[in-house]
């Protein structure tokens, strides 16, 4: 076990990339806590878990941090989620002596933790039970506040801890969604490079290239996957997920924000999410849903670039038919009681108004070629559908609970979420929803509008 230190960069791209970040993987890798914490000088360590990971690890914690440790605060949930209430909660739990947080978790408590110590300027430290997202490194937190999915401005940790011997007695399915979470971006890079592209957002090739080193790692602890279970639960593939994970994490610091690794696939499964949230139904692992969304997506991009052109005109039409009223009623039916922001959003921005959106299909027809290349470089449907078999994670929507009719309003409305462009964004503008997002629904569902 070493200690990984992300480096500071002055980068090709005009930016200097700096992540203030340890990462410590590998075996007995939780025993650098003690060391950690005392070098850094912290005095009043406070720790948030909940139920299960206390159980798992908290009197370790507890015992590493000695006399430093203050207080903690053990969430009692069965499915917890990262809301204003749990935000609450754990803010006011925190003793006002407290100097540094450590969450003992995977992704709801991580995000808890990063935004809460954002929020009263303390440092915090993660010490991971699961190989199962990728956001253990990343400086943002997503949030479901009021009903909606949103992406927070948080830090990152001072320390990440993935113990290879904590992390294997994670099951099997939480392995496989940190896996299907880094496979997310394949279609996630492919929306950056067409932003890029066609909306002249920024982009940093080095950035990207961290990225695929995640996808790399983790595409080569498929090989101890396919060995079957027991496999699946070594030393090696677990060291290999939990590295792809931070990285793709210090790939989020560096950029500044979330889009080296969430896309149209992330859209979906937020939309998803909160599909379950309005039913009241137990919530899926955020890689699992990652995993299957990135299908549907593969599928749209497949379908796209085979399209030698498109009717420009026809687009530019339609985009003539904008209709405020109509476009806030559609969210209202969509999102209930979280359209209010949605709909805010779209009045600032005018994202989808008829100028924007002539403006976008003007940039469509101007580099319609380089953005077909473009969409060549992603996977397959049936290529992304062998690596997340591989992987071991759901490949259909109706695995997770998610019907036919969830997937294609996703397709059609998940876009809303974020003021972020991806291929979603490009084939309603086009004109082509009708066309193509039944038969990306229809891919990951193997059912059509028409069925039961």
């Amino acid at each position: 076990m070493a200690a990984i230190e992300p480096e500071t960069r002055v980068c090709d791209c005009g930016r200097t990339h700096t992540a203030d970040i340890v990462l410590e993987i590998g075996v007995n890798a939780i025993r650098r806590l003690s060391a950690f914490v005392r070098d850094k000088g912290y005095r009043h360590v406070f720790l948030a878990a909940d139920t299960n990971t206390y159980a798992l690890a908290g009197a370790k914690v507890k015992a590493l941090l000695g006399a430093q440790f203050l207080s903690g605060y053990v969430f009692a949930e069965e499915a917890l989620s990262a809301d204003e209430a749990a935000v609450g909660r754990l803010l006011t739990a925190v003793p006002a002596n407290a100097d540094c947080i450590v969450a003992l978790g995977s992704g709801t408590l991580n995000d808890l933790a990063r935004y809460v110590s954002y929020r009263i300027g303390l440092p915090y430290i993660i010490v991971a039970t699961a190989p199962s997202m990728d956001g253990y490194a990343s400086n943002v937190s997503p949030l479901i506040v009021n009903g909606l999915k949103t992406t927070y401005e948080a830090q990152t940790p001072a320390l990440v801890i993935g113990d290879t011997a904590l992390l294997q007695t994670a099951p099997l399915p939480m392995l496989s969604a940190g896996l299907s979470d880094v496979f997310g971006k394949f279609t996630c890079l492919g929306d950056w490079r067409l932003s890029h592209l066609l909306t002249g957002e920024y982009y940093c090739g080095y950035v990207a290239g961290l990225t695929r080193t995640s996808v790399e790692k983790c595409l080569a602890a498929l090989d101890e996957l396919d060995n079957g279970q027991e496999a699946a639960v070594s030393g090696i593939a677990v060291n290999s997920v939990m590295q792809g994970l931070c990285t793709s994490g210090v790939a989020m610091s560096y950029a500044g924000n979330s889009r080296p690794a969430s896309g149209a696939e992330h859209h979906l499964a937020h939309f998803w999410e909160m599909s379950f949230l309005f039913q009241g139904k137990k919530p899926i692992l955020h890689g699992t849903k990652v995993g299957v969304a990135t299908l549907a997506v593969a599928k749209l991009y497949e379908l796209l670039a085979e399209m030698e052109t498109v009717d420009w005109e026809a687009a530019e039409a339609r985009a003539e038919t904008y209709d405020f009223a109509a476009y806030a009623d559609r969210m209202k039916a969509v999102y209930r009681h979280a359209a209010a922001e949605i709909i805010a959003e779209e009045r600032r921005s005018g994202r989808n108004n008829t100028e924007n959106t002539k403006a976008r299909i003007q940039m469509y027809r101007a580099h319609w070629d380089e953005a077909r290349q473009i969409m060549r470089t992603v996977p397959t449907y049936s290529q992304m559908k062998d690596i997340i078999t591989r992987a071991k994670n759901p490949v259909t929507a109706d695995e997770i609970g998610i019907d036919y009719q969830t997937v294609l309003d996703s397709l059609y409305y998940a876009k809303e979420l974020r003021q972020r462009f991806t291929i979603l964004q490009m084939i309603a503008d086009l004109g082509l929803s009708d066309g193509l997002l039944p038969a990306a629904a229809a891919a990951v569902t193997g059912k059509g509008s028409d069925c039961p």
